[in-house]
């Protein structure tokens, strides 16, 4: 069963883990288009995108090898909550502020992981929430 869980983790965070990547990767082109053009919004918009959503996705893994295994070391409860914070506004903002709400495809895709970190979250519920 804790297979199929990490198939289904794998799965559901592969279109967000590849537009995390891409976007560390345009952020750069953006960030030498801002400076010729000084408009930084795009920058720091795709750039806090996707450093609050590569921060989201290693506080999921975090939770899943605390799924696995339950003597696994982990960080802290607090800064897992943090990053799961930002992972999830991170989740929120390409789709409020930049053009990917024209797509439902693209949105539910990008919304995918939701559900298994909220499963996730629930299966640690003692370990984010209980008294440490």
């Amino acid at each position: 069963m804790k297979t199929l869980h990490t198939i289904i983790f794998a799965a559901a965070f592969f279109v967000p883990g590849l537009l995390v990547i891409y976007g560390l990767i345009f952020s750069i082109v953006f960030l030498f288009l801002a400076i010729s053009s000084g408009d930084y919004h795009r920058f720091i918009s795709l750039f806090l995108c996707s450093i609050g959503g590569g921060v989201g996705f290693f506080a999921s893994a975090q939770l899943l090898n605390r799924y696995l295994d339950n003597s696994a070391n982990t960080i802290r409860p607090l800064w897992l909550k943090f990053f799961l914070l930002a992972g999830f506004l991170a989740l929120i903002l390409p789709v409020t502020r930049l053009s990917a709400s024209n797509n439902i495809v693209i949105t539910i895709l990008i919304f995918l992981p939701t559900p298994i970190v909220f499963y996730l979250m629930y299966q640690n519920r003692q370990y984010l929430w209980g008294k440490s």
